[in-house]
């Protein structure tokens, strides 16, 4: 099979083509995730637009594909792809994507031109200089921006930007903990009910009948046991929440989490801001002490 080689943007778009975020491609959370994944992923999202542009959506949106004659609901294939767990993978990815387009350069490290310019030739000792002297004077801009006046100040400065970042992440993985647990727990309540029939069944069989009865139906038997051992996992004199509650919780965990997302990148990018401008200082103050010694010395 052969095919043509295409030029233009005329003949590219002769072609309709399905969506897969970058985020999932390039995400470092996503390195473990199968190809196939992305893809079926890159498919729902395109039933999923399909589905609202002739408006197919009720109360839970279902998806169908070409060759299928039922539809499928969403939310029946997992908790990864719920309505809600899509709208915000989907703006998460176009957050960061925006986000790395509008992002500006900010200050580089300065380069040990002693020890890294050996063997490299003039050329790129007379580079590197042309670099240290325009991060030398970002990171002196910087200070002035941020009404740094001591080397007191920036050292305490940069241990709050750390504190803040390393604060704000641990509020972020605390909250997937717990949608992770309330997501868990969700699918125990419904394993319980679904499986409760049969489990009572069980449990009313003699003896001599259990074993057969258990083969038939270990499955199910299995998911009562496992959400029951679940239920029981909770402290003591809790009551057990509703779906409705868990939901309602888990919808409003994702909000505040995507909020402290978007919080997040800012302040990790203050912080790494903050870090180069100390490690700077402290090459440039290093410099001038050593300049200084030997001066003395002399």
């Amino acid at each position: 099979m052969s095919f043509d080689y295409f030029y233009g943007p005329d003949d590219a778009e002769q072609y309709s083509f399905y969506r897969i975020p970058k985020r999932l491609i390039t995400g470092e959370e996503f390195q473990e995730t199968s190809t196939e994944a992305k893809l079926l992923y890159g498919l729902m999202l395109d039933r999923l637009q399909l589905s609202i542009r002739n408006q197919w959506l009720g109360k839970n949106i279902a998806i169908k594909g070409r060759a299928q004659q039922r539809f499928v609901r969403l939310r029946s294939l997992g908790e990864d792809y719920t309505e809600e767990a899509l709208k915000e993978k989907i703006s998460r990815a176009n957050v960061r994507d925006s986000h790395r387009q509008t992002q500006q350069p900010g200050i580089d490290l300065l380069i040990d031109i002693q020890n890294r310019a050996l063997g490299k030739g003039a050329g790129y000792e007379r580079w590197a200089k042309g670099f240290n002297l325009k991060q030398t004077a970002k990171t002196l801009l910087f200070l002035q921006q941020h009404d740094i006046h001591s080397y007191e100040d920036l050292e305490r400065m940069t241990n709050e930007a750390v504190t803040g970042a390393d604060q704000l992440l641990a509020s972020i993985k605390e909250k997937d903990a717990r949608i992770k647990e309330i997501e868990a727990l969700r699918q125990h309540i419904f394993d319980y009910s679904k499986t409760r029939k049969t489990y009572l069944e069980y449990k009313r069989l003699p003896k001599a009948k259990k074993a057969e009865f258990y083969e038939l139906h270990r499955a199910e038997i299995e998911l009562q046991e496992a959400a029951r051992a679940s239920f029981d996992q909770l402290p003591e004199g809790t009551k057990l929440p509703t779906v409705k509650e868990l939901s309602a919780e888990r919808t409003r965990l994702i909000r505040e989490r995507q909020a402290e997302y978007a919080e997040y990148r800012k302040v990790k990018a203050k912080r790494t801001e903050f870090i180069r401008a100390k490690q700077n200082a402290d090459v440039i103050l290093y410099r001038r002490q050593e300049h200084y010694d030997r001066t003395r010395e002399k």
